[in-house]
């Protein structure tokens, strides 16, 4: 396991001299951290042991695979799962455990390009009970819960996010390319075989939100579409779909499949936002439907969907006001029906019997509106990224106490009250609180032109370490927050492009325009948050920036 050196202070405290015949001065007390941040740096250190208890490892033609199970109970390795867990797992695991997997489900894929939901090592049998139409070939078993159009999407995702994480190209190799071209061609091929002629949206099968489970089934049949499922237009969906040809047009490569690519995806994003967005509710709608549907979901307009809402703050479906409506949103639903925290996968949940599912049948249950961390800790991170720090904190704050409440683990999802229920470690939702902490709180996000570091803690942050296993960097981070000044340090043996802080609330930065620095600052406005930044372009490590603030 990689570390860097431990943080030295940014600040060496000096007693005051004594003048003639004067006691010495007390020494000034130790700098604390705020309960707030005692409870993250706590639920943060469950994060590598939840990943640890869902490693897998095992060996196929050719070489071993790693990967991560979603959680406890459930052995196989999810892609949609997997797609979230890249950047957590990079802190433990070598680059083989963030590509691995995927080259397993690459490997597997349809004839037509269309990827799996899963692939696991053992054989059909195993896994019949709950996947009815598992299939096997050479100690490999795969399956695809079909109502869902969301593998293609979500292994694009895990590849530009390996690629983010180890610093522009993750590999300059064959192996690259032609990993990306089988990404792109299950993107065209999800594009042809959901593709709706009218609207250009992608279709998928009726469930909740993001989940997998259609209403129409009392057994495991309702994973799967077949001919009693009506087709719907899903927010959540198509926001992935969006964010997939977004972040696969950024990736380096020919120009024509680049432009092609970014643009599918403007369109699509442009055809989101005409059909989803409703400004009288200030939120986007959770689907629009192409076949009648069932009892039951005739009031859907009115229904707050998390998941869908969340990454379309995320990914930057929605623009800045209508991010900041979701946010308020997701808050003032939370208090209205007396959730513990804004991880309210959808408000107010389908009525007992609509999903004949019994995981789903009563509200308050399982996807039917039990309480996922795994996209509420996405919107945290959203609201963190546009500028709704103040906002993000106590959400976070919100999570924080109920996972702590709630006892040891990382739990798939928790009921109204708070309770845990399902696998007791859930790899999607540590990794989604791995990032609303490290790259929403902290703001540690890497470029090819090295770090950027924008803290948002608005308080003083004692040193705290974000490793990568994976690409060998440590940095240690600390805030200082004085009456006069934020000190902030970044120590760690790699490049910085930025450093950056929140303005604690009610305060202003001093005018620094006289000032002669090596790093040139800035003031900038994002959301509801004003960052004072420093360039570190010509700086060396450890980094110090001071902020001066303004007099009260």
């Amino acid at each position: 396991m990689v570390r860097g050196k431990r943080a030295r202070p940014i600040l060496v405290l000096l007693p005051l001299l004594s003048g003639c015949g004067s006691a010495p001065a007390p020494p000034p007390a130790a700098p604390q951290e705020s309960p707030f941040l005692q409870k993250v740096r706590q639920v943060h250190a469950r994060v590598p042991e939840t990943l640890a208890k869902n490693h897998k490892t095992f060996a196929v033609p050719g070489g071993v695979i790693e990967g991560f199970g979603a959680g406890e109970a459930y052995p196989q390795i999810w892609l949609r799962d997997s797609a979230w867990i890249v950047d957590a797992a990079s802190s433990d695991y070598p680059k083989e455990a963030l590509i691995s997997w995927l080259d397993l489900h690459l490997a597997h894929a349809a004839g037509n390009g269309r990827l799996r939901d899963w692939v696991a090592g053992g054989t059909a049998a195993t896994f019949r009970e709950w996947a009815p139409r598992v299939e096997e070939k050479g100690g490999i078993a795969w399956d695809t819960n079909s109502n869902e159009s969301d593998q293609e999407p979500s292994a694009s995702l895990a590849w530009c996010r390996i690629e983010r994480l180890l610093g522009g190209k993750a590999e300059d190799t064959p192996a690259r390319d032609a990993r990306i071209t089988r990404l792109v061609k299950a993107m065209d091929a999800l594009g042809r075989d959901r593709t709706d002629p009218k609207t250009g949206l992608i279709w998928s099968g009726l469930t909740a939100d993001w989940g997998d489970v259609s209403p129409l089934h009392p057994d495991q049949r309702a994973i799967y579409f077949d001919e009693k499922t009506p087709r719907t237009l899903s927010l959540y969906t198509n926001v992935m779909a969006f964010a997939a040809l977004d972040c696969l047009a950024s990736l380096d490569g020919p120009r024509v499949r680049r432009e092609a690519l970014a643009a599918r995806a403007v369109k699509l994003k442009d055809r989101i936002r005409s059909r989803f967005w409703m400004k009288d509710r200030g939120f986007f709608r959770i689907r629009n439907d192409l076949d009648p549907l069932p009892p039951g979901f005739a009031d859907d307009a009115d229904r707050f969907a998390l998941g869908g809402n969340a990454l379309a703050a995320l990914f930057g479906v929605a623009v800045d006001a209508e991010a900041g409506s979701i946010f308020e949103t997701a808050e003032r639903l939370r208090k209205a029906n007396r959730f513990s925290t804004v991880s309210t996968t959808l408000i107010p949940p389908y009525p007992s019997g609509v999903f004949q599912h019994p995981a789903m049948r009563e509200p308050y249950r399982y996807q039917n509106g039990g309480q996922w961390d795994w996209f509420g800790a996405a919107l945290v991170q959203a609201e963190f990224e546009r500028g709704h720090s103040e906002s993000a904190r106590a959400h976070l704050d919100q999570i924080a106490g109920r996972v702590l409440a709630a006892g040891p683990g990382l739990h798939e999802w928790y009921g109204q009250d708070g309770a845990p229920q399902g696998s007791p470690a859930y790899a999607a939702s540590a990794a989604a609180i791995h990032n609303a902490i490290v790259k929403g709180l902290l703001g540690v996000t890497r470029s090819a032109e090295g770090y950027r570091i924008s803290v948002r803690t608005g308080e003083t942050l004692l040193p705290f370490e974000v490793k990568s296993r994976a690409t060998g960097i440590t940095l240690t981070l600390r805030q200082i927050v004085g009456p006069s000044a934020i000190e902030v340090q970044v120590e760690g043996a790699s490049p910085l492009r930025e450093i950056c802080a929140v303005l604690p609330k009610d305060r202003r930065p001093a005018d620094w325009s006289a000032l002669d620095s090596a790093q040139p600052r800035s003031t900038r406005h994002v959301g509801t948050d004003t960052l004072m930044c420093a360039d570190m372009r010509s700086g060396a490590s450890p980094a110090r920036v001071r902020f001066a603030l303004a007099p009260r």
